[in-house]
């Protein structure tokens, strides 16, 4: 058989879109019936039989679909006559049917070929064939397989006549130079003529002149033939409108916003020409503005061909405090809380201020930051932020104190693509946990260090959700350039790099696969980085069914970091309908290059399942891993809870 029964249910819209009439069952079959084209079975017949009985009191039907597959027919060999201008290579990219290989799995539907010939002939109209033929001959021969069959397609190409532009003459232009229009067109004197390239031309001329004032601008173009059409005469006529100026602007709603901070997203003057490009970037920059909830733009006099524009602004501010607080638990940190409050347009101006905190069972820290969406009106987002935090990580021998102050600027670009510099200044003291004495040679570890740290980072974002990614890729790549003001510690770099893939195959079934490499690269090959600098495995967010950081342990089963790090995470997330979703999962990861020689620089892994319960704001859940390499005195896995997905 061709397909698997899993796969055709999938087809079986009725239980979703229900089936009044039967007209679920037909669409459903329809829709079968199409899986069988793509896949080369042009024959391919489906009967319906259907049976009615009674079962504990009730009506039920029974359906059963009986399909006779037929020969599939697949591409052997593709080849082309009356192909003098264009290779065969450049033809056969611009076709879907295609022989058997790595992409292609070589079915034969008629369909498609019919949409190749046209697409032939779309290739041929770029190059000036506006008369090109394409025809196909097909050859069947049956295959060596049973129900196969084999399909040599020749296709038959008449060019025609190539039409060349003679003349390209521009009327009624006032307010563009001749120069300057014929460098905006397509269709100038010596190239191939496409007749479809007329109304682009249109709208490019409409354009540049629309730019200087004219927003009423109409421009029509217009091609003259010659008999043995090898030449073409295109003429476009411009009727340019009124001249018009932007007006006054006026707003209302803004009770908080400065003037100065839409005037600045405002590219248009009073009194300069009017233009269309400017006005719409103008809207899409003051939505875009944090302080208001929505920006209605109403004008007065472009329906009605003034010669000024005048623009009101309806704006609705959002409030501007805001105070956001929470709490929990989960593994990673234990019992937690935290609180956040701020304003959000600070004296008018559009900037956010906030000051928060968080405290739990691996210790506190508290913020208190600036954001400047607009730094020096540009797109560039810029954040300074001052920073206090004492944390001490489960199962680890230390713990870090740090003060300082940080300064990012951060830009969008590209859609999906998010550039970041930032510049970070920190004061840090480690100190141990236990009470045995300091070591002589261990005293520099928990000295005061300065240190100065630059760290650019690339992020590619491409995933269909935050909350609940069901498909999409993400990435992200960073390095941290450190250097110790006062210490030669904490002179290193310091790359990862993250890839996510999301993958649905099925609606209710999602794939979900993570892999991140960490390295440390000392200035000197002898130099000694911190501890509170290394990577560490095992918890909640990397290989779970081990403690949290206890991928690698000590002697004394404390955990150890290294300067090398390897993950990776394959999930299975299946949708248990309302709110519900269960996963399997499989964790692998390696730490590396430790500071000491003790545990293992060998991969170490586990499997488990999860459960989560999606609340409004954000997916609660509960993981049980299973260590596949237990090693003496471990336990065989871990429980952990969570808030939102870890990956």
């Amino acid at each position: 058989t061709a397909f698997w029964n899993f796969t055709l249910k999938k087809d079986l819209i009725l239980f979703k879109e229900g089936n009044k009439r039967d007209f679920g069952l037909k669409k459903s079959i329809r829709k079968i019936k199409k899986q069988y084209l793509k896949a080369g079975y042009t024959d391919c017949s489906i009967e319906m039989k259907s049976e009615r009985k009674q079962e504990a009191g009730q009506s039920v039907r029974n359906i059963r679909f009986i399909i006779d597959e037929g020969s599939q027919y697949i591409v052997n060999s593709i080849s082309f006559k009356g192909n003098n201008v264009i290779g065969s290579k450049n033809i056969k990219k611009q076709m879907l049917t295609r022989t058997p290989g790595i992409i292609a799995n070589g079915a034969f539907v008629q369909e498609t070929l019919e949409e190749d010939k046209r697409a032939i002939t779309s290739l041929y109209l770029k190059q000036g064939y506006m008369n090109t033929g394409v025809k196909d001959q097909v050859k069947l021969d049956k295959g060596i397989k049973e129900k196969k069959q084999n399909v040599d397609i020749t296709i038959e190409i008449e060019e025609g006549i190539q039409t060349n532009v003679k003349s390209s003459t521009i009327n009624g232009l006032n307010v563009l130079s001749d120069v300057q229009a014929r460098e905006g067109i397509t269709l100038k004197k010596g190239s191939v003529f496409r007749n479809y390239m007329i109304r682009s031309d249109e709208n490019t001329l409409s354009s540049l002149i629309s730019e200087k004032g004219y927003p009423h601008v109409k421009v029509k173009g217009s091609a003259a033939i010659s008999k043995d059409k090898t030449e073409a005469s295109v003429m476009y006529e411009v009727d340019e409108g009124p001249f018009v100026r932007m007006g006054q602007v006026a707003y209302t709603g803004n009770f908080l916003t400065k003037k100065r901070v839409i005037n600045n997203e405002l590219e248009l003057d009073p009194g300069e020409p009017f233009s269309l490009k400017k006005f719409l970037r103008s809207q899409r920059d003051i939505r875009d503005i944090e302080a208001f909830d929505s920006v209605r733009f109403n004008t007065f006099g472009l329906k009605e061909t003034a010669d000024k524009v005048n623009l009101l602004l309806e704006l609705e501010e959002k409030k501007p405090y805001y105070i956001q607080t929470g709490g929990g638990y989960d593994t990673e940190r234990g019992f937690f809380a935290n609180i956040m409050a701020g304003d959000r347009n600070l004296f008018g101006l559009n900037k956010d201020i906030w000051a928060g905190g968080e405290i739990s069972q691996i210790g506190y820290r508290g913020d208190l930051g600036i954001t400047e969406p607009r730094f020096l009106r540009t797109q560039i987002k810029s954040t300074m932020n001052l920073f206090a935090e004492d944390r001490e990580e489960f199962n680890t021998n230390f713990g870090t104190r740090e003060r300082g102050v940080s300064l990012s600027f951060n830009r969008r670009f590209l859609k999906k693509f998010n550039a970041d510099i930032s510049f970070v200044y920190s004061y840090k003291k480690d100190y141990p946990r236990d009470s045995e004495p300091i070591l002589v040679n261990e005293e520099n570890r928990f000295e005061p260090r300065e240190i100065l740290t630059i760290s650019p980072s690339l992020v590619y974002n491409a995933i269909d959700s935050y909350i609940r990614p069901r498909k999409g890729l993400f990435s992200s790549l960073l390095l941290d350039i450190s250097k110790g003001i006062n210490n030669s510690l904490d002179d290193f770099f310091r790359y990862r790099f993250e890839v996510r893939k999301y993958y649905t195959p099925i609606e209710n079934l999602s794939f979900a696969l993570r892999g991140r490499v960490g390295d440390i690269t000392p200035f000197e090959d002898a130099s000694t980085i911190p501890e509170d600098q290394f990577f560490f495995l095992g918890g909640t967010s990397t290989v779970r069914g081990f403690d949290e950081n206890l991928l690698r342990f000590d002697l004394a089963g404390k955990a150890l970091g290294g300067l090398t790090s390897i993950l990776g995470n394959i999930e299975t997330r299946i949708d248990l309908g309302p709110d519900f979703e269960l996963s399997f999962f499989y964790d692998i990861g390696s730490v590396r290059n430790a500071i000491v020689d003790q545990g293992t620089d060998g991969f170490r892994s586990s499997v488990g399942t999860g459960l989560h319960y999606f609340t409004p704001i954000g997916p609660i859940g509960v993981y049980y891993g299973h260590k596949l390499d237990r090693k003496p005195d471990e336990s065989a896995g871990r429980f952990h809870f969570t808030i939102g997905f870890r990956f």
